[in-house]
């Protein structure tokens, strides 16, 4: 998988506040990505479970040269979960990606033994410069109703990104910090309870 997420149909508003215009950097985030990605032979991977609460998930970690490192964060739970990636150079976060997904049963199901679900889904990209300065950040959400034969992954290819009406950058820096400190520390094994429960 490839990041392209800094084409046309992805650029973000000027007068949003969060995108400065510096392709520069979001071309190296984009190449230094995608290196990452491609580097399939030196990841580590680490498969946890919580021993005292239903969350598991798996954290993966590739290399882009000895500096570049692209961390993968899961946590799954009874409704949903998150998938979030890190693309950081020495400790220094440049790119998050986070995907937010919830399913419920649907209230309109007209079978109400056998209802059907609604799935939701929430993307959210935050592009830093070296300063550690948001430079862009950018939002999709929809929901599938599998009534209506919808697949959530296809309704979110179909939508372009936006710019995100509220960035949380300070939120997102503590959240890669912290998944750095917990896993430069050795406190990632398999028995561990996420960022939510450490």
């Amino acid at each position: 998988m490839s990041l392209a997420i800094c084409s046309n149909t992805d650029s973000s508003d000027p007068e949003s506040g969060t995108d400065t215009g510096d392709n520069a950097t979001i071309e190296s985030i984009v190449a230094d990505y995608n290196a990452a990605m491609a580097d399939t032979a030196e990841s580590e991977t680490i498969e946890y479970s919580c021993p005292d609460h239903p969350v598991s998930g798996v954290v993966r970690i590739h290399h882009a040269g000895p500096e570049v490192r692209l961390i993968e964060y899961s946590e799954g739970y009874e409704h949903g979960g998150r998938n979030e990636q890190y693309l950081v150079s020495g400790n220094r976060l440049r790119f998050a990606y986070h995907v937010t997904s919830t399913w419920s049963f649907d209230p309109e199901s007209p079978d109400s033994e056998n209802p059907g679900t609604v799935d939701t889904e929430i993307q959210e990209r935050y592009y830093f410069n070296d300063e550690g300065e948001l430079i862009r950040a950018l939002k999709k959400e929809a929901s599938a109703r599998s009534v209506e034969n919808q697949n959530i992954s296809g309704v979110m290819r179909a939508i372009p990104n936006g710019p995100h009406p509220q960035p949380n950058a300070a939120a997102v820096t503590s959240r890669a910090r912290a998944l750095l400190q917990a896993l430069d520390a050795g406190r990632i094994r398999t028995s561990w309870c996420g960022l939510s429960g450490s």
